[in-house]
């Protein structure tokens, strides 16, 4: 079996997207004896010996592949293991590959490598070579595809009664005309939003966001300068038009529950203006207890969609509030595979998290192998 596992593009403009790293410490001997190509400082500059040891991180996806690349080559002797930067991708380079996991490459990641792009489309070779590898690619394609695409995964999770934001989504390479506009604006008047909260397809990272009042006599015009200026950019194949929550982030938090498989990682509560807060299961339930309810119907929900395979790292971010001032009407926001872990908030060694995900990933190579019944515990 031949097993590719893709790392993310290096370098400090990445900073901000691969944010997550763990420390090197004893405690992490394999660490110690890497190539040092992969140490770098907590702030993501290259790391040297002026630094001091203290000061030596490596980061979580890098970290991930190193411990998978140990840990494999000590349990099958036969197996190949080939860690791949994203910047190295090609058709060619992933040929003969019986699993390629690509966790930490998603089609999304920004700033997007020219190289995996065409023709002025953020990535659109990357789509290329993950569509013809579709059948290796973990986490499964189909899966991540859903996930890419909020209108997707809106209407996916509306089909299985989990409620979400009213929504109107809108694909700007099918659906938009000279007369969306206005029909946009009669359903916002129908439909009584009085703001109107704009995001992309394909968006992240908070990126292209917006944000209209109904009343504004502009709005049509606004609108639709907002969509050219999305279509200009070519990466949004399309927008989700969303009723703004009056309470999202301001009177209460929207709560990001972090799984890996079906336990729970850490819950963080967001607040605008206010630090993030990592909060205990306890407390969480002790504040909102309808709120964990909700986020296993979310992962009840995709784990069909990957056909018996462990389920990987999942992000559910809950919104409030449904109902003006009622902290227990929930919404899903989003649906994240390949989120910011926020593992700094669990102290200098991260939980952890880069040997619980290694640990994880080990069972999918023994799944694909034919050992289905492994149990991750």
């Amino acid at each position: 079996m031949k097993v590719a596992f893709i790392v993310g593009p290096s370098g400090a403009k990445y900073g901000d997207t691969y944010y997550d790293k763990v420390p090197v410490t004893k405690a992490r001997q394999w660490l110690m004896n890497i190539d040092k190509k992969y140490w770098i400082t907590d702030s993501n500059k290259k790391w040297n010996p002026k630094m001091g040891n203290d000061n030596r991180y490596v980061r979580l996806d890098c970290a991930v592949a190193l411990l998978l690349e140990l840990v494999l080559a000590q349990t099958f002797s036969s197996l190949v293991f080939k860690i791949i930067n994203a910047t190295e991708l090609s058709f060619k380079k992933l040929e003969g590959y019986d699993l390629i996991i690509n966790q930490f490459m998603d089609e999304l990641i920004i700033p997007h490598i020219e190289k995996l792009s065409d023709k002025g489309k953020p990535h659109a070779k990357l789509r290329r070579i993950y569509k013809r590898y579709a059948d290796k690619l973990y986490p499964p394609a189909n899966y991540a595809n859903l996930v890419y695409d909020k209108c997707k995964y809106y209407e996916f999770l509306d089909n299985k009664n989990i409620p979400i934001a009213p929504s109107k989504c809108l694909y700007l390479n099918r659906s938009y005309s000279a007369a969306t506009i206005p029909a946009m604006v009669g359903l916002f008047k129908k439909e009584r939003w009085s703001r109107i909260f704009a995001k992309p397809v394909h968006g992240t990272d908070s990126k292209d966001i917006d944000l209209f009042v109904y009343q504004d006599s502009k709005l049509k015009e606004k609108i639709g300068k907002y969509i050219g200026g999305l279509i200009g950019k070519k990466r949004y194949p399309g927008v989700v038009f969303q009723k703004f929550m009056e309470d999202f982030e301001t009177t209460q938090p929207q709560i990001r529950s972090y799984w890996l498989g079906d336990k729970l990682l850490w819950v963080i509560l967001n607040k605008r203006n206010m630090p993030d807060k990592k909060v205990t299961l306890v407390e969480l339930n002790r504040q909102y207890p309808k709120a964990m309810a909700l986020t296993k119907r979310v992962l009840k929900a995709i784990t069909p969609l990957f056909k018996g395979q462990p389920k990987f790292v999942t992000r559910v971010d809950l919104g409030c509030c449904l109902k003006n001032g009622d902290k227990n009407a929930h919404f899903v926001n989003e649906i994240e595979f390949n989120p910011g872990m926020y593992a700094h908030l669990s102290g200098h060694e991260r939980g952890f998290l880069d040997v619980k995900m290694a640990k994880h990933l080990l069972s999918v190579v023994r799944y694909r192998l034919g050992m289905k019944k492994m149990v991750v515990r």
